[in-house]
């Protein structure tokens, strides 16, 4: 077998385990939970409106759906089927807690299908820098003539630009996924859906004609059981205040934390003054879901300037060396360069 032969036939090799592998990187950087939490909004958003246009055409949902909304998936049935189903035994008015549930779930599967799309073009760029390197590599072996002569030299630097190259496409998928939760980082992804949900049952909770103190502890209670920071960012009661304070700098995390502040100022007024406080609950989480949008848009239009930081410190440079291996083989000539393909 020639040097010529062997170099197409690793650098088919290097091309097809990168193929093999970009599904399993893509799943780490994110987007296996992605689709896991579009799955739970697109099943949550279908059961509750089955269940509203069942109710709202005066037809009677059987006890097995009721007890099916408990059991969806994720915060939508630990939350919002839990609340449903509470208001549903007591003999409250179902219907406008089904309509919001199903508007929220709507509305979540389709903020995370468009941050998704809009994170795309940087999913593949990063596609794009790891095929690029070997390919140029490839390209100029079969362009200069004496790189045949530095076989093992040319195929070290190749693997070397190739390893800067998937360090760079690895960094930009990285950058991408937390432009696409708004800056959050891990378990602080889930706080804008879970958030959403508490807040919804705080006020199904204050609907059904539970004083805004004890739903606020129900809620306090539910979300401390998922996740026990946010149950503190929540507090205990509409009387205290914000818990432990946590070093934030992520946009989504400011908007999470926010929250509660805001419905906490709205149940207290309705307790001191004896007034209703179901719109004010109603208009914080309409600003909340406005503010976690906002906060999503303004990390994806910073994601194409972030995105030549990879270019220009990992890819560039790779390919930059290259060029300039080829082009000094090339007016150097071959007896400069040492002679490694002698034994192939």
């Amino acid at each position: 077998m020639n040097s010529s032969s062997l170099w197409f036939l690793s650098s088919l090799a290097l091309l097809l385990s990168l193929r093999s592998a970009a599904p399993r990187v893509l799943r780490a950087a994110g987007g296996g939970e992605g689709a896991r939490l579009l799955r739970e909004s697109r099943n949550a958003a279908a059961e509750f409106q089955r269940l509203a246009d069942c109710v709202r055409g005066g037809l009677l949902p059987s006890p097995s759906d009721w007890e099916a909304l408990e059991g969806l998936p994720g915060n939508w049935g630990a939350f919002l089927g839990r609340a449903v189903r509470e208001l549903r035994a007591s003999g409250g008015e179902v219907l406008p807690t089904l309509n919001r549930a199903s508007a929220l779930a709507v509305e979540e599967e389709r903020s995370l299908w468009s941050a998704r799309e809009k994170a795309g073009q940087a999913t593949a760029q990063a596609g794009a820098l790891v095929v690029l390197t070997p390919l140029t590599g490839m390209a100029l072996y079969w362009l200069v003539p004496e790189l045949d002569r530095a076989l093992f030299a040319w195929t070290t630097a190749c693997a070397l630009a190739t390893a800067l190259s998937v360090g760079g496409a690895a960094w930009l998928l990285a950058t991408a996924d937390r432009a696409r939760w708004g800056g959050a980082k891990g378990l602080e992804r889930q706080w804008r859906a879970l958030l959403a949900c508490a807040g919804e049952r705080l006020a199904a909770r204050v609907r059904g004609g539970t004083p805004p103190d004890l739903a606020w502890e129900d809620v306090h209670a539910a979300l401390s059981a998922r996740d026990l920071d946010l149950g503190a960012i929540w507090g205990a009661s509409i009387w205290g205040e914000t818990g432990p304070s946590i070093r934030m700098k992520a946009p989504m995390v400011q908007a999470c934390v926010s929250l509660p502040g805001r419905l906490r100022a709205a149940a207290r007024v309705s307790v001191m003054e004896g007034t209703p406080c179901l719109e004010r609950l109603e208009s914080g989480l309409e600003a909340f879901r406005r503010e976690t949008e906002g906060a999503v848009a303004r990390e994806l239009a910073r994601l194409p300037v972030r995105a030549l930081q990879p270019l220009f410190l990992c890819q560039a440079p790779a390919l930059v060396a290259l060029l300039a291996g080829a082009m000094l083989a090339a007016f150097l000539g071959p007896g400069v360069l040492p002679d490694s393909s002698g034994g192939l």
